[in-house]
């Protein structure tokens, strides 16, 4: 083992003094502590890869092994480091003595600790230890503690203590309450001299100092009135850590920043702090405005106080200062406003602090805190029109706008004038002209006895249809009036199948599946649950022309018994022309009765695409293999020559079959018949069918009663089918004779057999008549 001292000095550069502090890092033998350390019990001076290490040498000893070795290299940079072990039995200390102190004097040690594992005999791990003390005996004394949350970890820590004499006593202490023990290691970094109390920060009564005039300059100094601690200096730096020169002799400083303050001790060459929390704020005495408009807001003030645009926060208006205005940039002549600053006429005006003796100076020859004195303005609201779905609905009014100055409002009228009580913005308003002003939130004045700005609420326009005809898509034969791009911006556009929606309710109409016909477009509003109109102008046709290389055209004709009266073979159009009231013409309904959907609104109107209109009817393409099968099926028009129209007037198109079909014609009170098997190809794109020229044009199986009967040289579909179940039975005389009963007349009925509009003994009469010939239809067989 060596018995030689290594002697350690740690000094701070330029000192003329030095301590003396004996090393962790001193080499010595195993199971021996650094040379001028003493310890109560097991300490040793350790490497990073064994506690209690030598040099490995034959008599230097044995050593024990980390457990997870190699530890970190100690941040001294030393090769070893002391090693204190303590256990349940043993409370131990290491210490060592600190040489050449200087009395009253204030020393900073920086030093790190780590607690690691090592194997004791026989393989046994020891535990990591839970706390390590540091203390300096001697003066105030001082002691720093250190909770271990981990091991293998160097841990940084610095003790600051004053000397109480020119030596003093480190001691490091390590705990552990177990059986198996636990080591802390300490790695010494430095030590040096604080200047002063530490972290002795310095505060100012006037930590804030004004540039009052533009050449004028301030004396840092003047802002310290305290104690200055024997044999240091006040020094200043721009910066917080004393970095680069200080203003030493410039402490009369004319440019705006921040300056920070320290004690400086030339013998110890130390500050008072590394980092100084204490400043001077130098600012320019700089005018302060809230705004560069001075707007008068009341109509017939012609005057404003100038001052009430001067922004003063605390602080930041210099001591002695006085706010005067001119009306130019350069204070020349005497103060535009001195002495009336409170009511100055619009012009432009420029603000400048004054001091007076012993400076009599103001703050800048060239002022460019600006103010322009205005009269007031109309409101610009920039936009001006706000959109309703309905009559009925209302809009916020718009709650901001230009030219509405500082402390006033943004207010609306429903004249121009500002007559009457205000109305607020953001208010919902309905349809109307509403004028903007700018209100005065203290006074309660306007800015104008005649606005000009009007925000005017209307109603949206009508929806405009484009394209307004389009054709219904192949093999389903429908169309997706949502397809439909109407242009409409507020509310949701609802499709309805009649111009006033009746009779159909929201929610009761598909809009996806439409059949051909014409259709209305509305705009709902869903907050006010209201329609933009009435009765829609704005019509989409959709065609039944789709698909025309694959459908074929039928142009037939069929006679209903109860429309032929007299000698006539032309049927009548009585419930298309039946007068009901004073304007109240025709009993025809606009949708069909079948439940297709088909409208045609000009059914009762003898002006219409179809001129006059019997009633509607139903056609149904069956399977001729297989007749109790229906293919297609479609509502359509009867003219009074017999003819099968579609709304628009041409006879109806059909999908081409390559089998053979039937056609099937329905009314709501004559017997249906169907046709023989007909052709429908597509080899023969237009086919014609006459059910009214022969009784075999409707098909029968020999044996039940001819399914039509001839009136006036024409054959015509049978009445008296009132329940619509394909024969005439007993229950069709009951629904016959209770309508009588009723005596009702102006009704659209199927006990109406005659069609004329009425229920009456004819009808009754009818219905007895074909009850007792037994008419029944064909279908009944599929």
């Amino acid at each position: 083992m060596r018995t030689s001292i290594i002697v350690l000095l740690l000094a701070i550069s330029s000192l003329t003094n030095a301590q003396v502090f004996n090393p962790t890092g001193g080499w010595a033998g195993a199971n021996t502590i650094p040379p001028g350390w003493t310890s109560t019990g097991s300490a040793s001076s350790s490497t990073v890869t064994s506690y209690g290490s030598g040099n490995g040498a034959p008599g230097e000893g044995l050593f024990s092994p980390w457990v997870l070795a190699p530890l970190p290299n100690p941040p001294s940079g030393q090769t070893h480091f002391l090693s204190q072990f303590s256990n349940n039995n043993l409370n131990q200390k290491a210490e060592t003595k600190i040489y050449s102190l200087q009395p009253g004097i204030w020393y900073e040690v920086k030093y790190h600790v780590m607690t690691a594992s090592y194997k004791l005999n026989g393989g046994v791990a020891t535990d990591l230890a839970d706390k390590a003390f540091i203390e300096v005996t001697g003066g105030p004394g001082a002691v720093a503690s250190h909770t271990f949350s981990q091991g293998l970890t160097w841990t940084e820590g610095t003790l600051k203590f004053q000397a109480s004499g020119s030596v003093e006593v480190f001691k490091f202490n390590v705990t552990e309450n177990t059986a198996a023990g636990a080591v802390a290691n300490l790695d010494i970094t430095s030590i040096k001299m604080v200047c002063g109390q530490p972290d002795n920060q310095i505060g100012f009564e006037h930590p804030v100092q004004f540039l009052k005039c533009p050449q004028s300059t301030i004396n840092l100094n003047d802002s310290y009135t305290g104690y200055i601690p024997t044999g240091s200096s006040l020094v200043w730096y721009s910066n917080p850590t004393h970095s680069g020169k200080a203003l030493i002799g410039t402490n009369l400083i004319n440019q705006p920043g921040d300056y920070y303050a320290f004690f400086y001790d030339k013998d110890r060459n130390c500050f008072n702090t590394d980092l100084a929390e204490a400043k001077v704020k130098v600012m320019r005495a700089d005018v302060k405005l809230k705004s560069d408009v001075g707007q008068i807001t009341c109509h017939g003030v012609t005057t404003f106080d100038l001052n009430t645009l001067h922004d003063t926060p605390p602080g930041d208006i210099p001591p002695g200062a006085s706010l005067v205005w001119f009306n130019n940039p350069t204070h020349s002549g005497f103060p535009s406003a001195m002495g009336n600053a409170t009511s100055v006429v619009p012009g432009t005006y420029y603000a400048f602090y004054y001091f007076g003796a012993p400076y009599n100076c103001y703050n800048t020859d060239l002022s460019t805190d600006v103010v322009q004195v205005k009269l007031p303005t109309q409101v610009n609201l920039g936009q001006h029109q706000r959109l309703v779905v309905c009559t009925s609905g209302t809009a916020q009014l718009f709650t901001e706008a230009f030219n509405v100055p500082l402390g006033t409002r943004l207010v609306y009228f429903d004249n121009p004038q500002g007559q009457g009580q205000p109305i607020q913005a953001g208010t919902s308003m309905p349809i109307g002209q509403y004028y903007a002003f700018s209100q005065d939130t203290l006074k309660g004045c306007l800015n104008t006895n005649l606005s000009t700005e009007v925000l005017t609420i209307s109603q949206i326009a009508a929806p405009v249809i484009s394209p307004d005809t389009v054709t219904a898509q192949c093999g389903s034969r429908t169309f997706d009036l949502t397809q439909i791009q109407v242009g409409a911006t507020l509310g949701q556009v609802h499709w309805y199948p009649t111009p006033n929606r009746v009779p159909y309710k929201l929610g009761t109409f598909d809009p996806t599946k439409v059949k051909p016909g014409n259709y209305y477009a509305f705009i709902y509003d869903q907050v006010s649950k209201c329609y933009n109109v009435p009765i829609s102008n704005s019509k989409l046709t959709v065609l039944d022309t789709v698909c025309l290389e694959r459908s074929v055209k039928i142009n037939f004709k069929v006679k209903l018994q109860g429309a032929i009266s007299g000698q006539d073979t032309v049927m009548k159009n009585t419930l298309q022309t039946y007068v009901k009231g004073p304007g109240m013409v025709g009993l025809l309904p606009t949708t069909d009765p079948y439940g297709n959907g088909i409208v045609y609104e000009d059914v009762n109107n003898l002006n219409g695409v179809l001129g006059a209109v019997v009633d509607w009817v139903k056609i149904e393409i069956r399977s001729s293999q297989s007749p109790g099968t229906i293919l297609e099926s479609g509502s359509y028009l009867l003219k009074p020559d017999g003819s099968v129209v579609t709304f628009m007037g041409s006879a109806p198109y059909f999908e081409s079959r390559t089998q053979p079909v039937h056609v099937v014609v329905k009314h709501r009170n004559h017997v249906a018949i169907m046709s023989q098997p007909l052709s429908i190809d597509g080899s023969i794109p237009e086919v014609e069918y006459n059910f009214t020229t022969s009784l075999q044009k409707a098909f029968t199986n020999g044996i039940i009663p001819d399914q039509m009967r001839q009136v006036n040289g024409v054959w015509c579909m049978v009445s008296g089918d009132v329940s619509q179940n394909l024969m005439v039975k007993n229950e069709d005389m009951s629904q016959t004779r209770n309508s009588y009963n009723q005596g009702l007349f102006g009704v659209y009925s199927s006990r109406d057999l005659n069609m004329n509009g009425l229920i009456n003994n004819q009808d009754v009469n009818i219905q007895r008549n074909r009850y007792n010939v037994g008419y029944f239809s064909i279908l009944t067989k599929y």
